[in-house]
């Protein structure tokens, strides 16, 4: 199956060592996911991507949490969005994670197939 084929996670988070761990963690689980370090991302950019989920710090420069929201709902109407920063506040769980990732992405493909967008 193609990258293109399945859902991709966005990772939008300014600090470089979650977002390195947060893709390559994903990558092995067999998820595919692209990362953005700052708030100001051209999230349009990514709209070449089957965006299925958005993994994102709300605490970002320059943007406020709401602004960084009204962005990728705009951009993404419908895609869910994790904030990494609630996953990764208090003890870290990377079952936790992986289990809201996976809960999340695989609603929004039930909700594709249901729409008639997959067969």
């Amino acid at each position: 199956m193609g990258k293109f084929q399945t859902p991709c996670i966005l990772v939008v988070t300014d600090e470089p060592l979650i977002r390195h761990m947060v893709a390559r963690l994903l990558a092995s689980e067999g998820l595919w996911a692209v990362t953005a370090e700052r708030g100001e991302a051209d999230f349009e950019g990514f709209a070449r991507f089957p965006i299925g989920l958005i993994l994102l710090n709300t605490y970002l420069p320059n943007l406020s949490g709401s602004e960084i929201v009204a962005r990728v709902s705009a951009t993404f109407p419908g895609v869910p969005v994790l904030h990494l920063d609630e996953v990764l506040s208090g003890p870290f769980s990377v079952d936790g994670l992986l289990q809201s990732v996976r809960a999340l992405t695989h609603t929004e493909r039930r909700q594709v197939q249901r729409s008639g967008a997959v067969s």
